[in-house]
């Protein structure tokens, strides 16, 4: 008995530091939002219908549900006037890692337009009509924060223009142009091939929707300008302060209904660095949602808010979310 007392006390002192492991965790993950894994690689992006949870746990009981209040960005005409840039039969999905308006893991710097992950040497399309601009490097010239940022780029001014201003779309990182400065493209024209060139990290696709002028402080989500893809829609929207202004970088899950496994997550949009649609003034926003019910969940300041809503195919769905004091 003597020679078994040692072990026993370890083991007893074992099983005691591993529950207060366990109450630590529990108290950490219960005080705070916690991110999804975005360290996963890209090949690992799982769309959202991909995801399967069970059934949605009921807020607590001090939990405040806002109210909605209407505002123009409910009223507002879709306008999804461009194609994909990448072809179906590629990876014509926006990466979910990191979207319009994120800073990706929170150490990237805030994104200014969207992503296609797909190999090098991918046909890259003209999304609209529209005339080349500019079909060469960023070395002399910035079309970034700072030159050399998006390696061999591509610039459409499109016939398209929104209030009267002019709207551009731009291509960046590519592997090769196959077009000149002042051509005329159709949408669906090859302009170039998916590459890496400039700052990145593996091949893809960079595209921006910019709106007034050609310049990297105009850009607007391309979310809210690319068809869709068949049988999904977008969900936008505001998360707004008690006094209305716009709640910059609050964390926000997105759920199937039904289910207690979120599927993505997000952020708003930071206070400076990327503008709202003119038309619609979100400041969140989830693409390529397949159609049917879903829910966002919000913990800010203590509160819990949930919001339920419902996705039409090649629909945007608003919502409105306010915070309270």
């Amino acid at each position: 008995m003597l020679d078994n007392e040692p072990t026993t006390g370890y083991a007893v002192q074992i099983i005691i530091i591993a529950l207060l492991l366990i109450a630590l965790l529990v108290v950490a993950l219960s005080s705070g939002f916690v991110r999804l894994p975005f360290g996963r690689s890209s090949a690992e992006n799982v769309p959202p219908e991909e995801v399967e949870g069970v059934a949605l746990t009921t807020p607590a009981a001090d939990a405040t549900i806002a109210p909605t209040p209407t505002l123009d960005g409910a009223l507002a005409a879709d306008h999804y006037w461009l194609e994909r840039p990448i072809a179906a039969d590629a990876n014509d999905a926006v990466d979910r890692l990191y979207p319009y308006g994120s800073r990706g893991d929170g150490t990237y710097p805030v994104h200014h337009g969207v992503e296609f992950m797909n190999p090098e040497g991918t046909p890259v399309l003209a999304v609209a009509p529209g005339t080349v601009i500019v079909a060469g490097d960023d070395s002399r010239r910035a079309y970034d924060a700072s030159p050399d940022y998006y390696g061999l780029l591509v610039v459409l001014q499109l016939d398209l223009d929104l209030d009267g201003e002019p709207l551009y779309a731009l291509y960046g990182h590519l592997s090769e142009i196959d077009v000149q400065e002042g051509q005329r493209v159709e949408t669906g024209d090859v302009l170039g091939r998916v590459g890496m060139t400039g700052i990145a990290t593996g091949p893809h696709l960079h595209f921006e929707v910019r709106h007034s002028r050609n310049d990297y402080g105009q850009t607007l989500n391309p979310e809210l300008w690319l068809r869709p893809r068949p049988g999904r829609g977008t969900l936008a929207g505001q998360v707004v302060t008690y006094d209305g202004e716009p709640a910059a970088e609050v964390g926000v899950r997105l759920y199937r209904a039904g289910a207690d496994i979120p599927v993505d997550e997000a952020f708003t949009y930071p206070a400076r660095g990327v503008n709202p649609d003119p038309h619609r003034g979100e400041n969140l926003l989830f693409g390529d949602l397949s159609a049917g019910d879903w829910t966002i969940q919000i913990e800010h300041r203590g509160q819990i808010y949930n919001r339920s809503f419902t996705i039409e195919a090649g629909h945007t769905t608003w919502i409105t979310v306010e915070l309270s004091r």
